[in-house]
């Protein structure tokens, strides 16, 4: 999955099973696993190890290797020189956080361990598992066992790193200011934020008004394809053709129901392999 701009200077460089031009400014790649769940906890307790990049790096008895997780391992690996490669958790967390935790905490330690921190995204792939509060959650809970740290030389999860994962990387990505301290949060980026140094945390994104229909522009209009006789839906809903499509009836069922998200993740949960 990419983003950024071409580059006539480009050229391409095979990444496991991915190509990237890493000469553009931007350019993310998510993590190429979505390794099956079971099959990757079946690669964490096989013994077999990796330690770099190379074909042939990949053993038992590896002095510094970690559990090679197919495609992930090698992904970080291939990666860490490109600075603009980062890893993107997506579906892979979602998966397997409820799951296979220990499969997730390898992933989180060796992204940390190999790539660093600052070059893992949060994403929730909603567009599969709806609302991603109990994702957001989860990753607030989520730890990586201390025993599995010491043994393989992870980082640890913490507070910070969080941060970062849950949106601090895609912010500075994005160039949107994060009322955070830059010494603090952005060490070493050179397109830093400088009205934001040195003032600490700020709020600087607030909730939606309560007009904000009102305040479309005619252009936004145009772009969303809003019909001629549309109007703001406040008290002339009846006025507005949008106000009657299956939409507007779901967001009625929902503020009928209580208007408040349950947070609850459906689905089944394994018990045994």
């Amino acid at each position: 999955m990419g983003h950024g701009r071409p580059d006539r200077h480009a050229h391409d460089r095979t990444l496991g099973n991915r190509r990237v031009k890493h000469s553009i400014p931007e350019h993310l790649l998510e993590s190429p696993c979505q390794p099956e769940d079971a099959t990757a906890l079946t690669d964490v307790n096989s013994g077999r190890l990796r330690n770099g990049p190379g074909q042939f790096d990949v053993g038992t008895g590896l002095r510094h290797g970690v559990p090679d997780i197919l495609w992930s391992t090698e992904f970080a690996y291939l990666s860490a020189p490109f600075k603009n490669v980062f890893a993107e958790i997506g579906t892979t967390f979602a998966s397997s956080v409820v799951t296979f935790p220990t499969v997730m905490a390898h992933l989180f330690g060796q992204f940390m361990k190999i790539m660093g921190e600052d070059r893992i995204l949060f994403g929730s792939d909603s567009v599969h598992y709806g609302a991603p509060q109990w994702q957001i959650d989860a990753l607030w809970r989520f730890e990586i066992p201390e025993a599995m740290r010491e043994r393989w030389g992870y980082p640890k999860l913490d507070e910070r790193a969080k941060r970062k994962i849950l949106g601090l990387n895609a912010a500075r990505l994005y160039k949107l200011p994060t009322g955070v301290d830059d010494d603090d949060e952005r060490d070493g980026d050179e397109d830093r934020d400088r009205h934001d140094r040195g003032h600490g945390k700020r709020v600087l994104y607030k909730p939606v008004p309560a007009n904000y229909q009102s305040l479309f522009d005619d252009e936004t209009k145009r772009i969303m394809e809003f019909p001629a006789g549309w109007v703001p839906c406040g008290d002339s809903c009846a006025l507005n053709p949008l106000a009657h499509d299956n939409m507007a009836k779901l967001k009625a069922m929902y503020a009928e129901a209580g208007g408040r998200p349950d947070h609850v993740r459906m689905g089944w949960i394994r018990t045994r392999l």
